[in-house]
């Protein structure tokens, strides 16, 4: 099982949980990569079995790093995707963010995960989970104390920490278990 960990991370809160999912790699025996997404760096997903893709949203989208990214990877290798979309067999996604929402709440998270979402999904991945994460608004006191989330300055805490290892634990042993009976 070849795994890609894509992130991009502008604060630090994005890298923070990429370092859990590292941690958590060791527990698996399975090949995998670390990738920091740069706008022209090229990345076919149809050379990985898993691809985990974490980003931080900013005004309710990927940082412009990532779409850039993914605008370049689409027109790279369009000639890998099919009309509607078909899902290849064992091809999966799983995508994460870091949100504040300081606004709206996770409404703002939610439009950047299914952007994210359908890059893999155009290249015929089955994105089986979309994990939103709160954290801290690094730089802005008062949005920390006073946004739509509530009190939000002490997070990722340790329980937000556990409970995204133990979502991305119970993943990988279910990857692990369909590649093993491939």
């Amino acid at each position: 099982m070849r795994v890609a960990i894509l992130y991009w991370s502008g604060t630090g809160n994005t890298r923070r949980l990429v370092n859990v999912l590292l941690e958590l790699m060791e527990n698996f025996l399975c090949e995998f990569t670390v990738i920091e997404i740069k706008s022209k760096l090229d990345f076919n997903p149809l050379e990985y079995d898993v691809v985990i893709f974490g980003i931080p949203v900013y005004r309710f989208l990927p940082p412009k790093e990532v779409i850039s990214f993914i605008e370049h990877n689409m027109d790279k290798f369009k000639y890998l995707r099919k009309l509607r979309s078909p899902k290849v067999p064992f091809k999966f996604g799983v995508t994460f963010c870091t949100y504040s929402g300081i606004h709206t709440g996770i409404k703002e998270a939610i439009p950047a995960v299914k952007y994210v979402s359908q890059f893999l999904e155009h290249f015929g991945y089955l994105v089986v989970d979309e994990l939103y994460v709160l954290c801290r608004f690094n730089g802005w006191d008062e949005a920390n104390i006073n946004g739509k989330c509530g009190v939000i300055a002490d997070l990722p805490d340790n329980r937000t920490i556990s409970n995204f290892r133990e979502d991305m634990q119970d993943w990988f042993m279910y990857f692990m278990e369909v590649f093993h009976g491939r």
